[in-house]
């Protein structure tokens, strides 16, 4: 059980100062069926991070058109969590896990409109009421000796994701804004220890960016707009030579697939409750191929 208890103050144009506190109990059991099966299940209350970022307004008018406003008067999301996992290993070194997840959410920050003095609307972060978010998680760890590739191992991991709550404007369901449906990543590696090397393949992993290794599509709903991005998917090609211990040479071929970027923006002529479409504006980026070499030396 533990109790986190926190201060924010505002201060500027708005002028606030409020006391957060909450109780986060938390219950975990383990349970070992065999000496290569396991099963976890945990039930815990979740208090989100708030950012900073939702305080202000952004500086984005210019090139969207769109006035969106901060809310500091925002609360930090809440969920009731219930997770089941069971873990499986086999072989010398293989497992498999499979966790899935059920979110009971309260103050759930989503895009909501701001009225300010004289009926003026902006579109901004804002806590929207209760809402449901379900996951299920697969992770794999397979060694191919078994399928005559020594030295090998094929590592995967994969996430699904569904939401839903009342939409503020239209007050009907749907998914929650910038919540990404499905991630997943691949990663295929082999040594060759006669030649002091090894080689792989990963896919949707160590992209141009940190942030975006991943390929993905989300969905923002805003006051005027609908916003769907999406990330295709990131192939790396690596190998690397080990001549010394303190010496290696790597070199990678990234983005195989030359993956593409593509924001659409639904764009309405008023609140989307009750305007018409107005427009629809795609955009569509794709990077080239890349490659990087790096020799590293310590000393």
């Amino acid at each position: 059980l533990r109790q986190e208890r926190s201060t924010i103050v505002s201060e500027g144009d708005v002028l606030l100062e409020k006391q957060l506190q909450f109780t986060k109990p938390r219950v975990a059991v383990t349970w070992s069926a065999t000496p290569r099966t396991q099963v976890r299940l945990r039930i815990e209350r979740e208090v989100g991070q708030l950012n900073f970022d939702d305080f202000v307004a952004p500086s984005s008018v210019a090139n969207t058109g769109t006035v969106i406003a901060g809310n500091p008067n925002l609360s930090p999301q809440q969920a009731w969590v219930v997770e089941a996992a069971v873990e499986q290993r086999f072989w010398k070194s293989g497992a498999a896990i499979l966790t899935l997840r059920h979110y009971e959410l309260t103050d759930v920050i989503d895009r909501a409109p701001i009225f300010g003095p004289g009926g003026s609307v902006a579109d901004a972060p804002g806590n929207i009421g209760e809402g449901t978010k379900d996951e299920v998680q697969a992770s794999l760890s397979l060694p191919l000796d078994r399928f005559r590739i020594p030295a090998a191992q094929l590592k995967a991991q994969a996430i699904w994701r569904r939401s839903e709550v009342i939409d503020p404007l239209t007050l009907q369901p749907r998914q929650i804004s910038g919540l990404r449906h499905m991630e997943w990543d691949l990663h295929f590696t082999q040594d060759l220890a006669k030649w002091k090397s090894s080689w792989g393949v990963d896919v949707n992993r160590g992209g141009s960016n940190a942030n975006d290794a991943y390929g993905w599509r989300d969905r923002a709903y805003r006051l005027s707009e609908i916003e769907t991005r999406k990330l295709d998917t990131w192939v790396t090609l690596f190998g690397e030579y080990k001549p010394k211990p303190d010496l290696s040479v790597r070199l990678e071929l990234m983005n195989l697939t030359e993956r593409s970027a593509q924001r659409t923006r639904e764009v309405y002529a008023g609140p989307r409750d009750r305007s018409a479409l107005a427009y629809t504006d795609v955009r569509d980026l794709r990077w080239g191929r890349m490659w990087n070499l790096r020799i590293r030396k310590s000393f």
